[in-house]
């Protein structure tokens, strides 16, 4: 291959979709607390037996964590987080009319008629609608409760970012940097090679502005009489 051809590429690059892991969720709200109440005041009787002192800090710390675990989770109920993202805006209502459209679209797969494909392309369209409305609800609900709480604004607007960091990794020259020390230090040196740190010596002095007048010189006789009836432009 010569060294005057180009070589051209193209990449299509996908970002990975980060899977929220789903997450126990307590509902103290619901809780049991009188029952709380009464296992832990049996617990203090069992627990304080005397025989507290003889064991160490980690067998009774191991006591106690068990016992907080069993009782909250015989007494407080729970459930579990979805694994995907959920849209706030997404209502109840929208996500029926998306399973209908679904189903749309298994039967058009199936059959290829044209009534049923017609019915899917104005499902699809009434739901655009539907979360254009319901999102332009939401976030105008959000901007009028700024000033009494600020919380659901930021949470949306952090939400909308790409990546939860504020600065993402960088690349150095021979390395990828991830802490914030690091990254400081890669934001310097860039910033500082732009520059061109020159001594004063190195600076070039300035010529003068103005080019100095020579001396005038008189003369006499016939030359210094023509000098003196010299009138020049808009002279009087």
């Amino acid at each position: 291959m010569s060294d005057h051809d180009t070589v051209l590429c193209t990449l299509k690059c996908f970002r990975p979709y980060d899977r929220q892991p789903r997450r126990r969720i307590l509902l103290y709200s619901k809780g049991n607390y009188d029952a709380m109440r009464h296992e832990t005041r049996a617990f203090t009787q069992n627990y304080f037996n005397g025989l507290q002192n003889k064991r160490d800090i980690e067998s009774n710390w191991k006591l106690i964590k068990s016992f907080l675990d069993s009782t909250v989770k015989r007494n407080i109920p729970s459930k579990m987080s979805s694994g995907r993202k959920s849209l706030p805006w997404v209502s109840t209502h929208i996500q029926r009319l998306i399973r209908r459209r679904d189903r749309l679209h298994s039967l058009y797969k199936r059959t290829r008629k044209t009534n049923i494909y017609d019915k899917w392309v104005e499902m699809r369209s009434r739901i655009k609608k539907e979360i254009r409305a319901s999102h332009t609800n939401f976030v105008n609900g959000i901007l009028g409760d700024v000033k009494t709480d600020c919380k659901p604004f930021w949470k949306y607007i952090n939400g909308k970012r790409k990546d939860k960091h504020c600065i993402p990794p960088l690349q150095t020259k021979d390395k990828i940097v991830f802490s914030d020390i690091d990254k400081a230090e890669a934001f310097n040196e860039q910033f500082s090679s732009v520059f061109t740190r020159n001594t004063p010596d190195e600076i070039p002095l300035q010529s003068p502005l103005c080019v100095r007048m020579d001396d005038i010189v008189s003369w006499s006789g016939e030359a210094a009489a023509g000098f003196e009836n010299f009138k020049g432009c808009g002279a009087r």
